[in-house]
């Protein structure tokens, strides 16, 4: 004689797990970081600091493709972009630090250069 429960001996039948949510595919999320960076806009994933006086910057790394703002007085003075490896690649500056000579151009971009993990100054 079969058992009863539909031949599983009396066990409940083992659900199935539900699907997981897929992940945006890379090229997707590069392709949208790299637009963002190129019309100095914010990512799909984004963080917003505000300066105080125990706070006076942000990281230099982050989540991989990704932005943050630094705002300072309400203002923003900077947007930064966190490339694959997650170190910062580019700031967008939004003064002219009190330099108008050498930084006649508001806003402005400094690319950020790393070799063998250590931070190297570019222009």
């Amino acid at each position: 004689m079969a058992p009863k429960g539909g031949g599983l001996g009396g066990r409940a039948p083992i659900p199935k797990p539900k699907p997981k949510k897929k992940p945006k595919k890379e090229h997707q999320v590069v392709s949208s970081y790299n637009n963002a960076l190129k019309k100095g806009q914010k990512t799909n994933s984004h963080k917003v600091t505000h300066a105080t006086k125990f706070k006076n910057n942000i990281s230099t790394s982050g989540k991989s493709y990704s932005s943050a703002d630094l705002y300072r007085n309400n203002k923003l003075e900077i947007r930064r972009y966190y490339g694959k490896s997650g170190k910062v690649q580019t700031d967008i500056h939004y003064s002219n630090h009190g330099y108008p000579k050498t930084h006649p151009k508001v806003p402005h971009r400094h690319n950020w250069k790393w070799i063998n993990g250590n931070w190297a100054p570019g222009k």
